[in-house]
């Protein structure tokens, strides 16, 4: 049996059975988790404000954070710092090779890395409406894929999730207050929240499947 197998039913197993479930306190005994950052290739400039970047990765951490499983590093910790520093470029680049940035996070002292990659499809559509004049509206598919690395033992797990909204064409994509963005206060933050929650879903049901079966 290889490292990396010996490692996830040790990963699921926490899981399945937290003893410190549902709190807020940091338990440093837990493996430590960095969530750094989201890339997207959207060919739409309402999507390129890094406020979106760092958004989705706090969607990620609260998500993750809400096992209460792993350690997640403040953000004035070195990978809390590091980890926002690295969303924030890779949203603004576009196309980021992670792998670049694990044995920085590594050597901080991650056991585990997170991070994600989101495409949109968007396309015109015109919808009749009851007094039959047509209504310019935009159909956009969101694709949210999140990979799981073992920073030991290069272990990952990747899962895709779904998103779908149909607005009008006018409407505001995202909507921000300050240096948060609502995600819930727009159809298209919305599925793209959704898509989140259904990639980290079913990454963890991909880690509770392996234990089972491996």
């Amino acid at each position: 049996m290889t490292r990396g197998k010996l490692r996830l039913p040790f990963l699921v197993v926490m899981l399945l059975t937290p003893p410190w479930a549902n709190t807020d306190v940091p338990r440093p005994d837990l493996p430590t988790l960095a969530v750094i950052g989201v890339t997207a290739q959207v060919n739409d400039a309402r999507w390129q404000d890094p406020r979106i970047g760092i958004g989705l990765r706090e969607l990620m951490i609260d998500r993750l954070d809400g096992m209460a499983r792993f350690n997640i590093p403040v953000p004035y910790s070195d990978i809390g710092r590091q980890s926002r520093i690295c969303a924030r470029q890779a949203w603004q680049a576009g196309a980021v090779d992670f792998d670049e940035f694990l044995p920085m996070f590594k050597n901080y002292g991650a056991d585990y890395a997170a991070f994600a990659h989101v495409e949109l499809d968007a396309t015109p559509e015109q919808v009749l409406n009851v007094g039959g004049a047509t209504i310019d509206e935009i159909r956009t598919s969101i694709s949210v894929e999140i990979t799981l690395i073992d920073l030991n033992t290069g272990m990952r797990v990747t899962t895709t999730g779904k998103g779908e909204d149909l607005s009008h064409a006018r409407s505001a994509v995202f909507v921000f207050r300050n240096d948060t963005v609502l995600f819930q206060q727009s159809s298209v933050g919305k599925a793209t929240a959704q898509a989140v929650n259904r990639a980290l879903a079913l990454l963890e049901q991909s880690l509770l499947k392996a234990w089972v079966l491996g």
